[in-house]
């Protein structure tokens, strides 16, 4: 099939697992008070926002939204 030119369909555990999707957190610094914006990719809210709590431990979270795709 692949001679053919038929794409081969994903395996099971490629069907499984869910595309990354771009995330922007909005972030104040707890000492400074300085609001920055960083950019995550991610497959759903709860683990770009389990990612967020375990990366910024000094900054507390204003916003995590999904950015739109072009």
């Amino acid at each position: 099939m692949r001679e053919a030119g038929v794409p081969e369909p994903p395996g099971r555990a490629e069907a499984l697992v869910p595309p990354k999707r771009k995330w922007t957190a909005t972030l104040r610094r707890k000492k400074s008070g300085v609001v920055v914006s960083e950019e995550l990719t991610a497959p759903s809210y709860h683990v770009a926002l389990m990612e967020v709590r375990k990366t910024f431990k000094d900054c507390t979270l204003i916003t995590l939204l999904e950015c739109e795709p072009f």
